[in-house]
């Protein structure tokens, strides 16, 4: 059974993509992250940002993610193996931060 790639790029930057994932969120990727790079990247976007963690960081084989919240804004930053580094919006207040994840992410080596 074939399954048909409902994402939406909405723009590519030199560094990454800002796109519509299969669930409708806004998310800005970063293809070729190794994991080993994961959690420095997500502690310096956190910091950068002033957010905090909303639960744990799950860690499997071929994924990692984390909550982290900022007043009403709760992002996902994830990493897996096909994707890479993946900033997601997890409600739509969130999407004006993830565009500022974005336009960072593009200035800085993180």
């Amino acid at each position: 059974m074939k399954t048909e790639d409902k994402s939406k790029i909405i723009k590519r930057y030199e560094k990454g993509v800002l796109l519509r994932n299969f669930s409708g969120q806004l998310t800005y990727e970063i293809d070729g992250f190794w994991y080993k790079q994961y959690k420095p990247a997500k502690k310096k976007v956190a910091k950068a940002f002033g957010l905090f963690p909303f639960g744990f960081t799950i860690n499997g084989p071929d994924e990692a993610f984390q909550t982290f919240i900022k007043g009403s804004n709760r992002i996902g930053i994830e990493w897996d193996v096909w994707s890479g580094l993946i900033f997601v919006a997890k409600n739509q207040k969130s999407e004006a931060l993830i565009l500022e994840i974005a336009a960072y992410c593009e200035a800085n080596e993180i």
